[in-house]
């Protein structure tokens, strides 16, 4: 599990990694809500939306909005305000950040 501030509140988030059905899991709870969003990634090489092989480790990172592909969609820098990746050694890291327009947690690749 990792704490840090992912929507821009001021409140610290919780996000967490789990594993079902051959799916890795990321569970983010904003500070005050009870109910999480999950985000499914296939586990297995091949597929955009996954990793490679197992074990991840989820890791906050500074939040940048302007990447070599461009401006991230909904993306917006705050004091404290902080983004995840899941790496697992053998693909690109999966980049997540909270965007605005969207209003949950999105994700990209470099």
């Amino acid at each position: 599990m990792v704490c840090g501030d992912v929507n821009g509140d001021g409140a610290p988030d919780q996000a967490v990694l789990g594993y079902r059905d051959h799916l890795l899991l990321l569970a983010i709870r904003q500070g005050g809500q009870l109910q999480p969003q999950i985000i499914q990634f296939a586990i297995g090489g091949g597929v955009q939306q996954g990793v490679c092989s197992l074990p991840v480790t989820l890791r906050t990172n500074e939040l940048v909005c302007d990447t070599e592909e461009g401006q991230l969609s909904g993306c917006k820098i705050g004091r404290g305000t902080v983004a995840l990746s899941i790496e697992d050694g053998d693909c690109d890291p999966i980049n997540l950040y909270w965007s605005h327009e969207a209003g949950g947690m999105v994700w990209w690749r470099n």
